[in-house]
């Protein structure tokens, strides 16, 4: 057996006694081998390096904590060698020593072993700044593992904590109601499909996994399918199970549940009305109903991410930031708050090492008399991060405590992109994965890559012949994806598509703030063009959300990684290079850091470089070869293709941390078993073609900034496909240094994005962090010659300038003056294309005006605005009119010899005379604050002595301004997605409801009414067997017969007080039950009478002899 596959875990239960009972039990259901050793203690064995060995649990766990310690000195840059760890509260002093043996042989000194329930506990109190200095406050604690039950209620004060009492259950956990569905469905399938998978190792491993996996589809779904291909003797099976039978064959589980938390109140002497609140954590904690029926309140810790909040917080100085409960100033006149200090002012104080802060009392804000301070409630707005990615979307919440990445349904901190459309209803995220392998041609996924491109795109066509789901072209160039929904084909437009993304990631927030979400901030690609900005905001609008900017990835990573430091130099700028390798593209970002400053020096990219690209290298491979070799062909197969791309991704991931790997499919196509391998460096050769793009975009971004390679002080990777070891060495070869990952490389853009929708949010003050975007393409206005210009000859009457150069600032406003006398029309295009896989033209704007004539033959004067706002998207924002009109001031003249001076020919310069004088371009700023536009000058003036001066009034007039967007959304468009989108949410809302209440109604009117009729007709044979039991063993304790001679009193004494105390309960429950009415839920149940017949019978037959057969009384198959 390969030790790869040894269950860590089960190694923790494994430092006991090789005859424990109980771990005899556990050692059934694992796949590798174990022996008794000398001393009676356990030893596994395992084939290494191609010799059988045998190895103890401490030396596996040796081995786990120098993994461990491996991890921890490869982010810290540093020796790891003190440190603490968490252990169940149930370890006997046995495993504690045998876990510091562990770690001590790794190389590490544990300077404690932590109780894992003390350690959840200490991180839940040691942030609450509001406990009492005198009244304690209780709260228990639920920890729901793989393989155990652990409960700690704990009491809080101001600075200090106590814990109560502990309880445990020792062998029940997520993996026994796993281990009920394995049972249910290996049942049914030996029924329906005549197989039985206890007779094949491999098939019962592979059941298993499914039912895991079918578990977490139960937890967000009343009902769930279990598909298993080739399971066993090429057999496909099909199974069907609803969350009310998956919950009722569980019951003697849940019934378990209460035990340990009815001990842990005794034990601490509190009643439920004690508990203030209640945590849950671990990895299986999602069954919180018999919590809820316990406490009569609901536990609040099913919503964090669990694992990491107990390895997080077994350290005091965790690192986690606190965000601040904000103050808002307001004022009665709100109008007059704005024209003082503007919209959305901020005011607040700022600490080091905090970007979220808490706000000082009223006092410190005091701006001017008779404004007044208020709390605002951070729950009801939203400040929220959206990392929509090509593969998969990740959600981050501004909290108290920092910046957290939001679950989703089955507690996973992605959801897929993905949306699934059934007969009945759509599933998006989780549940369309779920359904997506037998429901391919309606699950549209990639939706990033189709948006805002033209349907002739050979990009997109590229990309069109790996989606199983079916594309045409629509009637303006732009692709239509066609699924069928509710029993039709439906067409929907990539825009509604991710629309209906955005809805999931919007309820997922939702459902974890409780509260509505709104404004957000969105990441998108530094490559997508103005159409592509347009549709991500349009889909957003059909979602119902206010996104306050489109951020691109890079510089949300960047600002994520920047506002957290506090050593940044205040003059010298320090040069970071983020690289982001994704699904489907690769960005390149060099950013500068100064203290409290962030600025974008350059941007690069290569569109169709990212993880996929591995992915379909390898596809391509084993494709081939299994052609050559199986006589197969997956390209004619749909489903064959979808798995063995899914194989090759996670063979992939394989190879990131090992030289070489295997692939095994089963039944792949036609009934055929495919097996194959590769090595790493093989994988790399085939690769190479995609390697050597890598240096493109690292080379032009170093470039674009004007800086070298010893310019550069550190290299940040993020992305879901920078774990590629090959691309990881062409970076350090690049740079000269190795790459860093000092930041989540799957979580870092949604976190940026959240802390940039907090800055632009009142609800946060947040650290004074200044952000300087720049722009990646080109912008340039066109527009044709005035009528003068080509009556005086030029035919080349087009013109054009570049309004956004390529780094400009984002945003940022232009002025642009033009001399017209009649509607005219301004063209917004991208000056260069070379790098783009869009049209040139962007929008068309027309400006209305006239025709009119000017009583001095001059044309007008129209001043344009053009706006390259936050989201990168530039439109003309408004146009003015100015007309200048002569007037007469009378004044006192005296002579000046500058008046001599002046050019009395010189023609005034408001009439330009030649095409480039057509348009004067300016910074919007300088005009709107009064400053003179170039070519501008004073009328001419006599001079001659005269009483009256000429001065020029000047009036200012809107102009209105149509806008023409190629291939955008129409107003009337955008209102019809909305209601579209509400009716498709509607109906699957509706869906659910009625899933949930046709559950409800069949659960009440047949399980609970046939159990109890069983119940009733069955128990008093059950309550005559245990008292049949119970007199036979206290006769034969009392008998003086000789063959009970040889046990001791003392064993007689305690077999009549285990009778006793049977009998007791038995009188107890039974009054109970009759006090009852015949259709309330029985509390004397048959399998509790026999489980404690069953318990009599073990311990009485534990104190006979050996080799004294009983004639009379009860035997052991009574109950079966």
């Amino acid at each position: 057996v390969d030790s790869s596959g040894i269950d860590q875990p089960q190694v923790n239960k494994a430092v006991r006694s090789f005859s424990d009972p109980d771990l005899q039990q556990d050692l059934k259901a694992l796949p590798f081998s174990v022996s008794e050793g000398p001393d009676g203690f356990p030893l596994i064995l395992a084939c290494y390096r191609g010799k059988d060995i045998s190895l103890t649990p401490t030396e596996v766990m040796e081995t786990v904590f120098s993994n461990m310690r491996k991890l921890a000195e490869k982010k810290l840059k540093a020796a790891v060698v003190d440190c603490c760890i968490g252990i169940p509260v149930y370890f006997t002093d046995l495993q504690r020593r045998a876990v510091i043996k562990a770690a001590t042989l790794a190389g590490l000194r544990p300077l404690r072993l932590m109780h894992e329930t003390t350690a959840s506990a200490l991180a839940y109190g040691i942030y609450k700044t509001d406990l009492s200095e005198n009244k304690q406050l209780n709260v228990a604690f639920v920890d729901i593992g793989d393989a155990s039950v652990q409960v700690c209620i704990a009491g809080f004060k101001k600075g200090q904590m106590k814990i109560l009492a502990h309880s445990f259950d020792l062998y029940l956990g997520g993996r026994d109601f796993d281990e009920v569905l394995f049972q249910h469905f290996a049942e049914n399938f030996k029924a329906d499909y005549k197989i039985d998978v206890f007779k094949n190792a491999y098939a019962c491993f592979t059941l298993r996994a499914a039912c895991e996996k079918l578990k977490e589809v139960l937890r967000s779904n009343p009902k769930a399918p279990l598909y298993v291909e080739c399971l066993f003797d090429n057999k496909y099976v099909r199974g069907f199970i609803k969350r009310d039978e998956f919950e009722q064959i569980c019951n003697p589980l849940l019934e378990r549940i209460k035990k340990p938390l009815e001990k842990a109140l005794v034990d601490a002497q509190l009643t439920v009305d004690d508990i203030y609140a209640l945590e849950v954590v671990g990895s299986h904690s999602w069954v919180i109903k018999i919590l809820t029926e316990f406490f009569g309140k609901k536990p609040r810790g099913h919503k964090v991410y669990e694992p990491p909040l107990l390895l997080n917080n077994i350290l005091k100085n965790s690192t986690q930031t606190p965000a601040s409960r904000p103050h808002l100033c307001t004022s009665p006149p709100q109008k007059a708050f704005t024209k003082v200090f503007g919209e959305f002012q901020k005011v607040s104080f700022f600490l080091t090492r905090r970007p979220f802060l808490d706000l000082r009392p009223p006092e410190y804000f005091c701006l001017c008399k008779s404004y007044r301070f208020s709390r605002y409630n951070s729950a009801k707005m939203s400040v929220v991060g959206f990392d929509l990615g090509n593969e998969s979307c990740v959600v981050a919440v501004a909290r108290q405590r920092g910046i957290d990445v939001v679950l989703n349904d089955e507690s996973k901190r992605e959801t897929p992109a993905l949306v699934c459309f059934g007969e009945k209803q759509r599933f998006l995220g989780t549940a369309g994965a779920a359904t997506s392998m037998m429901n391919p041609k309606n699950t549209i996924s990639q939706i990033k890559r189709l948006i805002g491109r033209l349907f002739s795109d050979p990009e997109l066509q590229q990309d069109l012949k790996a989606l199983p789901f079916s594309v045409t072209e629509g009637p303006d160039g732009y692709p239509l994806i066609h699924a069928r929904y509710l029993g039709e084909t439906k067409s929907f437009t990539p825009t509604q598509v991710m629309g209906m993304v955005f809805s999931n990631m919007k309820t997922i927030a939702e459902k974890n703030l409780n509260a509505a979400v709104v404004d957000c901030c969105i990441g998108i690609p530094i490559y997508f063009t103005d159409l592509q900005r347009r549709a991500v905001m349009d889909a957003a609008t059909i979602a119902g959300l206010h996104p306050l900017r489109l951020m691109h990835e890079t510089t949300a990573t960047a600002l994520a990684y920047g506002i957290y430091k506090t050593d940044l130099p205040e003059n010298e700028q320090l040069n970071v290079a983020f690289v982001d390798i994704g699904h489907a593209s690769m960005q390149v970002c060099i950013a500068g850091f100064k203290k409290g400053q962030l600025k974008i020096l350059a941007h690069s990219f290569d569109r169709c470089l990212g993880g996929r690209d591995f992915d379909e290298v390898l596809f391509q491979h084993f494709a081939e070869k299994f052609k050559a070799e199986y006589k197969i062909d997956v390209f004619q197969n749909a489903r064959a293709c979808i798995r063995l791309r899914a194989a090759c991704e996670k063979l992939k991931k394989v190879l990131s941390a090992n030289p070489e790997a295997p692939l095994n499919i089963e039944c792949l196509m036609d009934d055929k078993d495919v097996r194959g391998f590769i090595k790493r460096d093989e994988f790399e050769q085939i690769s190479t073609p995609i390697l050597e793009r890598v240096k493109k975009p690292l080379e032009k971004a170093l470039s674009e900034a004007q800086l070298t390679v010893a310019d550069i002080y550190a290299v940040e990777i993020v992305g879901s496909g920078s774990r590629v070891p090959a691309v990881i060495k062409i970076l350090t070869e690049f740079f000269g240094k190795e790459p860093r990952r000092t930041m989540n490389a799957s979580e870092c853009v949604s976190k940026g994005c959240a802390l940039e929708c907090a800055i632009l949010s009142p609800t946060f003050k947040v650290r004074e962090f200044q952000v300087q975007e720049s722009f990646s393409f080109p912008i340039a206005m066109t527009w044709k010659g005035s009528a003068q210009d080509s009556q005086n000859g030029n035919t080349e009457n087009q013109q054009s300038t570049i309004v956004f150069p390529k780094g400009n600032p984002i945003p940022s406003v232009k002025a642009l003056t033009f001399y017209r006398s009649s509607t005219f029309t301004v063209d917004v295009v991208y000056a260069d294309v070379s790098g783009l896989q869009a049209p040139p033209k962007i929008s068309t704007y027309t400006v209305k005006i006239g025709p009119f004539q000017s009583t001095k033959g001059e044309r007008s004067k129209v001043k344009v605005k053009a706006r390259l706002n936050l989201h990168g998207i530039v439109s003309v924002e408004s146009a003015q009119l100015i007309e200048e009109e002569d007037i007469d001031v009378p004044v006192t003249k005296e002579p000046s010899k500058e008046a001599a001076k002046m050019d009395l020919d010189k023609a005034p310069a408001d009439v330009p005379t030649t095409n480039e004088s057509d348009v004067n371009m300016q910074d919007a700023p300088g005009a709107e604050n009064g400053a003179p536009e170039t070519g501008d000058n004073p009328a001419q003036m006599e001079t001659d002595a005269k009483v009256e001066a000429t001065k020029k009034k000047v009036k200012k007039s809107n102009i209105p301004v149509s806008e023409l967007v190629y291939g955008g959304m129409l107003p009337a468009d955008l209102q019809k997605a909305m209601e579209k989108e509400f009716e498709m949410a509607l109906q699957d809302r509706i869906m659910e409801e009625t899933k949930d209440k046709k559950n409800a109604v069949e659960a009440y009117q047949g399980d609970p009414i046939e159990q109890r009729y069983k119940e009733h007709s069955e128990r008093e044979s059950f309550v005559e067997q245990l008292a049949t039991h119970v007199n036979w063993y206290r006769q034969a304790a009392a008998s003086a017969d000789p063959k009970y001679e040889h046990i001791d009193l003392s064993e007689k004494q305690k077999v009549l007080n285990e009778c006793s105390e049977a009998e007791n309960w038995l009188r107890e429950k039974k009054q109970i039950q009759e006090s009852l009415p015949k259709h309330a839920d029985p509390v004397l149940l048959s399998s509790d009478i026999r489980k404690k017949a069953e318990a009599l019978d073990r311990y009485t037959q534990g104190v006979q002899a050996d080799n004294v057969e009983t004639k009379a009384g009860p035997t052991k198959g009574s109950y079966s």
